[in-house]
Formats: C-alpha cells, structure tokens, sequence
C-alpha cells in the first residue's frame, strides 16, 4: 500500500505545521530530513516510503476518495466491490438474465442467504447491451461468479487465446491431415492475413 492510502487510513487530522510527510523503514512517520518525528504509533511501512512525500493536499484528496473495498478474488465480494460478472450455471427455475453479460461491470449492494446458499445482490446497467432498458438493475450471484475488473492488456491476451483455440479447432477438424490442408480449412472460415494502411 502506497503511503498517502496508509496516512489517510490512519490520521484523522493532519498534523498542523507540516507541509508534507515522509516514514523511514522502520515505519515511523516524520517531516523534512527525519526531523520532526510525529508522536503516532509505527505504521505499515510502505510499499514506496523510500520515496514518498505526501503532501496535505494528497492526503485529503485520499480521505475524500470514494473506497472501493478490498477483495482477494476469495468467497463472495465485499458489499461495495466493483468488479466483473464472471457468469454462473443457473438453475432451470432461474433463467439468465440476458442483458448481464460476462465481463460486465457489477456493484456488490448486498449479501443474504438462501436456505444455505450465500449470496450477492448487485447492480448493473443494462443499457450496455439495450439501450431501452434502465440504468440500474439488480441481480443475485453466488460464490464463482465474479472475478476482478480485467486489464485491457489481460483482456487483449484473452481474446488472443480465444481466437487461436478457435483456429485450432478448425485445423484439427480438417478433413485430411497435413498442414496444408489445416491451412485450407483455416482460410476456407474466414481467417485471412491483412495489412493497416494509414490514412484509410
């Protein structure tokens, strides 16, 4: 954890005469060229106390943000978590809601349970996929069916994976073996080399 997210964890008033903070590696937290150690107890040492020099403007901006609760990707999501709809097996009596889509983006409002299933209620928008429908709907997982908010770059490798398993599926399907006939089957479904032009 960064220094500002620790300081604005556990000071409730900044410190008045300090432009700035800084903590040494044994955690404590002090002013300028280790003068001024402030009378707080050790914190956790930050991931960047070698350089970090918070300023008061920095940590209000860090009191003031909006907390997204912590989640290790384990059990069902803290209620307030924004995170992605991983998709679940649904039981026949509870049909797939067909705006929610794997990979949308979901805010846990809620835990309850149901007999001994725990669940999570959350929200999404709908109009991601219908623009006819309302902004705010709310819907119920279980444990499985949610995951972290994805990367561009980890999305982009997934898509990659996907397409080659696809390929790969349509070589092994050939109806002959041999390279140049997985060749003709990936070409015959559509799979073709291309280049960008600029300007176009």
């Amino acid at each position: 954890m960064k220094l500002v997210d620790i300081l604005a964890r556990e000071l409730k008033v900044w410190p008045e005469g300090y432009d700035n903070l800084q903590q040494s590696f044994a955690g404590m937290v002090f002013h300028g060229a280790k003068d001024g150690i402030l009378p707080i107890a050790r914190l956790d040492v930050a991931e960047d106390f070698r350089t970090a020099e918070v300023t008061r403007a920095e940590w209000q901006a860090a009191v003031d943000a909006p907390k997204s609760p912590e989640w290790n990707g384990e059990g069902l999501p803290p209620v307030g978590t924004v995170c992605e709809w991983a998709g679940c097996t649904f039981a026949p009596e509870d049909p797939k809601e067909p705006d929610l889509h794997i990979g949308d983006q979901v805010k846990i409002i809620a835990h309850f349970k149901d007999g001994e299933l725990d669940l999570a209620a959350f929200t999404f928008n709908p109009q991601i996929h219908n623009p006819d429908r309302g902004t705010a709907w709310v819907n119920q997982g279980a444990y499985g069916c949610f995951r972290h908010i994805r990367t561009p770059e980890q999305i982009a490798a997934e898509e990659r994976a996907s397409q080659i398993e696809l390929m790969a599926d349509i070589f092994r399907d050939a109806p002959q073996v041999g390279v140049q006939a997985g060749m003709a089957a990936l070409y015959d479904a559509g799979y073709r080399k291309f280049e960008i032009v600029e300007g176009e």
